[in-house]
């Protein structure tokens, strides 16, 4: 009679403990949601008296920043972005990519096993550190190649190449490595060299990951501040070519966040507020991709 008494006040402590660490972890993921809605909340209620007294238009499509006369365009600005992000993976992907399938197909294991850690330190670098090494060695390069400054489009892309090129190898290589091995060795049966399998069978079949890789590092790239404040140029004017200098979304908060108030405050608000919706439409297009890939293989 003792014993089965025990048993049923472990058996309720136990299931008590699994309810609790359920809710707490509950709680955790409730926590991080709120404060994600906090944050979008705030910015985008400090960003609507631009809204209203300028217009979602005309503040999105507009090309003069002008605190004097308080008007405030970001068009060329969110150019600015788009533009260094698609060089900054005009320069990576090929890269990226050979890298990965290096890591996951290729290289013994004594070379993986030094190569990875070394993508991976390259994540933890500060962006200040390759905004520096920039301004030093890039910046001067090219102002040597066009006879003028340096700080251009050119310099922010290669700079931006080498800081997304860790998170477009590792998603890259898990894609590699997440196809089953019954597709290359159904290819080498069949006839195909290593190439031809790897080529015709395995990349297309971690395409989809492969893709999502390179959206995260889109992300990755068009929400960074600090590297692209040392070596762009932060003009307001239009630019003509890579070599001309430019100002991004983010380099405008970085450059005019210190002196704003008023309108040019709030200005800056609503240019966050862009921000955060152009990497959210970023962030939920990889997840629609990833989402439809588990679909296929779930019906496959």
């Amino acid at each position: 009679m003792i014993s089965a008494i025990r048993k049923i006040d472990v058996f309720f402590n136990k299931h008590l403990v699994d309810k609790i660490a359920k809710y707490i972890i509950y709680g955790f993921g409730a926590v991080s949601v709120l404060i994600l809605i906090a944050i979008i909340v705030f910015i985008v209620i400090s960003g609507l008296p631009v809204f209203k007294e300028i217009g979602v238009f005309d503040f999105i499509f507009g090309t003069e920043w002008s605190v004097r006369n308080n008007t405030f365009g970001i068009f060329y600005m969110i150019l600015g972005s788009l533009v260094v992000t698609a060089l900054a993976l005009a320069f990576s992907v090929v890269i990226s990519i050979g890298c990965a399938i290096l890591l996951a197909e290729i290289a013994p294991t004594g070379v993986r096993n030094v190569l990875r850690p070394l993508i991976e330190l390259l994540a933890g670098i500060p962006s200040v550190v390759y905004g520096l090494i920039g301004l030093v060695i890039l910046v001067p390069i090219i102002g040597e190649m066009k006879n003028g400054s340096g700080f251009s489009i050119l310099a922010g892309g290669i700079v931006l190449a080498l800081m997304v090129l860790p998170t477009i190898v590792s998603i890259s290589e898990d894609a590699i490595r997440a196809v089953p091995r019954s597709y290359n060795q159904g290819a080498l049966a069949l006839g195909a060299s290593k190439w031809q399998s790897l080529w015709h069978v395995i990349l297309p079949a971690a395409k989809s990951g492969i893709i999502v890789s390179i959206i995260l590092g889109a992300g990755r790239a068009i929400g960074e501040t600090m590297a692209l404040v040392m070596v762009i140029g932060n003009s307001f004017e239009m630019f003509t070519s890579i070599f001309d200098p430019a100002r991004t979304m983010t380099t405008n908060i970085a450059m005019d966040a210190n002196y704003a108030e008023g309108l040019h405050r709030d200005a800056l608000f609503a240019t966050a507020t862009v921000l955060l919706f152009t990497i959210l439409l970023i962030n939920s297009l990889a997840t629609v991709i990833l989402n439809r890939k588990a679909k296929v293989n779930r019906s496959a």
